[in-house]
């Protein structure tokens, strides 16, 4: 070997460890960022205007309208939930892209394209909570929540936990569920140029996570939309869902446990 070949060679291995070093200090920026936006969310419910308007509340099924204020302060506490409790299970999607822009653009600081994929990926899941929102005014408007926010009849409840348990073994889920599961699949299929690209490659995620969640989080309606146990445990649903092997096959499994509340709620409750 030449010393041309030498210092080529260790020209490429500095080079090699650089990019290494970049990869984890992204890691662990990411995973921060997650951890910090999640808990400004939970501060949020639990300290924000939301709490002490519950508090003033105390008999929440006294119907609430569709007026302004009534919105004003459903919407943020379902954006606060929504993005504190999917962020998490996008972690695998956005460390995976993080990875990708650095090992593809070694010398440029990925942390726009980052924040970019993650703002679409929050932009969808507002749209959805803003929807929640206007759907919790109008049952609250019909007094058809109790006062911990759920529904008040038990039919009602039984027949959204068997919607869940229909779509948990859907083909929509199924596919949904896949491009979720798959992150390097996905990004091989949905990843685009330039910036408004990459706010579109995070929409696109987010839609697929909507498509795979929507009806598991309509069930905040039969648990209590700010029930804390509920909440957890579907962000744990949630996140195992996407982490599993497809051949676990937890959607069948899911699917069975929600016929099974159905009916404990309809017949024993």
């Amino acid at each position: 070997m030449t010393d041309s070949e030498r210092a080529s060679f260790r020209l490429a291995g500095t080079e090699a460890a650089l990019v290494e070093r970049l990869l984890r200090q992204d890691r662990l920026v990411v995973a921060a960022s997650i951890c910090a936006v999640v808990t400004l969310c939970i501060a949020y419910l639990v300290y924000g205007p939301s709490m002490p308007a519950m508090d003033g509340m105390p008999d929440m099924a006294m119907p609430v309208g569709f007026d302004r204020a009534s919105f004003l302060w459903l919407a943020p506490m379902w954006i606060a939930m929504m993005v504190g409790m999917m962020l998490p299970s996008a972690a695998p999607m956005l460390l995976l892209f993080a990875r990708l822009q650095r090992v593809s653009y070694p010398a440029k600081n990925p942390a726009n394209e980052i924040l970019l994929f993650a703002a679409g990926y929050v932009l969808v899941w507002a749209g959805f909570s803003l929807a929640a929102a206007f759907l919790q005014a109008a049952f609250s408007g019909q007094a058809w929540l109790s006062d911990d926010m759920r529904l008040q009849s038990r039919g009602a409840q039984a027949a959204l936990l068997v919607i869940a348990a229909l779509f948990e073994i859907s083909p929509l889920k199924a596919t949904c569920l896949d491009g979720c599961r798959s992150p390097a699949q996905f990004l091989a299929d949905h990843r685009h140029p330039h910036r408004l690209g990459t706010l579109r490659t995070g929409a696109e995620h987010g839609l697929f996570c909507i498509g795979c969640c929507a009806a598991l989080m309509a069930l905040l309606f039969v648990g209590g939309v700010m029930n804390p146990l509920m909440i957890g445990g579907l962000a744990i649903v949630v996140l195992v869902e996407k982490i599993a092997p497809a051949s676990w096959r937890l959607e069948r499994a899911i699917a069975l446990a929600l016929v099974a509340m159905a009916a404990a709620v309809y017949f024993w409750r």
